[in-house]
């Protein structure tokens, strides 16, 4: 019998149209796509059960959406993961997901994870690929458009030209690093700023010489670019939020 890889498909930022067309045939060919949702009542279960009990209006997932816009037939199976500083919950939960795929492929299935944005930056399912990997299980990442390069191209910014160099940091760092890094012609891009809101409104304040573009939930209706630091200091800055310094 023959089994596929299992298959991490990077499904952009949030806007249906930022999708490969490798991504979209992946998809399309699946028996079985396992999505991320924040509502954990939907934890463990497919679309098919969902709406045998007519219970669709529990679905809770960005990727869903992206998956619908484009009517994916697949059957798709949700999966609640932790939002923890604390990996061990998390661990679990990529521990038992390897093993249903596994599962799933030793049957001849095609299997698919749905990734948010691309997945090679800041993908946390990375624990679930080595998990496969220790295994020997055949997979295959498909490339996406990251939420950077959409950020950028939706504010008609060039990331880096010529001599510029780009630093992508996490929400862990501190005004002096910033500085050096903005002294030596970088571009910095901040992501996970919902861990980093004193500290990232305490630079702008403190340094208004430089150009700011922040960013939430770029690629959905919800998107918002701002420019002035004074709006800027208003936002909450939500998980799916970035900003670009320049």
């Amino acid at each position: 019998m023959k089994t596929y890889p299992i298959y991490f498909v990077s499904l952009g930022p949030g806007d249906p149209e930022m999708i490969t067309l490798q991504a979209l045939k992946k998809l399309k060919n699946a028996d079985m796509i396992f999505l991320p949702t924040t509502e954990k009542s939907i934890d463990n279960l497919s679309t098919k059960h969902l709406r045998e009990n007519n219970d669709t209006n529990r679905i809770v997932s960005r990727t869903f959406d992206i998956i619908k816009a484009h009517q994916i037939t697949s059957d798709v199976m949700f999966y609640y993961l932790p939002m923890s500083r604390h990996r061990e919950n998390t661990l679990a939960v990529y521990n038992t997901l390897a093993q249903k795929a596994i599962d799933l492929q030793r049957t001849g299935r095609k299997v698919v994870f749905g990734v948010e944005g691309d997945i090679t930056i800041y993908g946390s399912i990375h624990y679930m690929l080595d998990i496969l990997k220790s295994k020997n299980v055949d997979i295959e990442q498909i490339a996406g458009i990251n939420s950077i390069s959409a950020a950028a191209s939706m504010a008609n910014l060039s990331l880096v030209s010529q001599q510029e160099k780009l630093v992508v940091l996490p929400g862990t760092f501190d005004e002096d690093m910033l500085s050096n890094l903005l002294s030596n012609n970088h571009t910095i891009v901040i992501m996970k700023l919902s861990a980093c809101r004193n500290r990232i409104m305490s630079f702008i304040q403190n340094n208004p010489q430089y150009k700011y573009d922040y960013f939430e939930n770029i690629g959905t209706t919800e998107q918002i670019h701002l420019q002035q630091p004074k709006e800027i200091e208003q936002r909450e800055l939500p998980y799916f939020s970035l900003i670009i310094i320049r």
